[in-house]
């Protein structure tokens, strides 16, 4: 039986709870790494994601690297984002390593949808932007920033779809 969950909110502050200086951030245990941030900083512009992040443990398909050109997507740290290599697409991100939480920050006008799912390809949870989006305004200087949160067992890769385009600012993954 999967133990699951999937939650959305909305945030003012920014993604990073860290200085973005830092390659990746790990809270060690004794059993090894718990905690990992991916650090988008090292990435250049238009640079294809892929297997950039292989030692932390995950893959990202369908990704490009790039400072936002629209005003409303840019974000305090002026840091790269994440974002579809097509305007309408998904961005599929593979994990590698048993991890149990996975919080992703995304920056949307419209709705996001995270889809969880195990090693069969069988959807385990989902979360969406929805209700978040429509409590922001429309007519705000920015672009929302909304973290979306899945926790289950035996996550094997994740989904971020949407019909909109939307930027991811940040990766949180906690292993198992």
């Amino acid at each position: 039986m999967h133990s699951q969950t999937a939650s959305q909110y909305l945030s003012s502050r920014p993604c990073y709870s860290v200085s973005p200086h830092r390659r990746c951030r790990r809270y060690r245990s004794e059993y090894g790494c718990r905690q990992v941030q991916p650090d988008f900083q090292q990435l250049r512009q238009f640079e294809p994601v892929g297997d950039r992040f292989q030692k932390l443990g995950i893959a990202l398909k369908g990704a490009i690297a790039l400072q936002p050109s629209n005003p409303k997507y840019l974000n305090p740290q002026m840091h790269p984002v994440l974002m579809p290599l097509q305007d309408q697409g998904e961005i599929r991100i593979l994990l590698h390593r048993p991890f149990s939480q996975v919080k992703i920050c995304v920056r949307s006008r419209g709705e996001v949808t995270l889809t969880a799912l195990d090693h069969r390809g069988q959807c385990i949870t989902q979360g969406c932007t929805r209700e978040a989006i429509q409590t922001a305004s429309s007519s705000a200087q920015f672009v929302p920033t909304v973290w979306l949160s899945v926790a289950a067992n035996q996550l094997a890769s994740l989904v971020l779809s949407a019909k909109v385009p939307f930027v991811i600012e940040a990766i949180q993954l906690t292993g198992s």
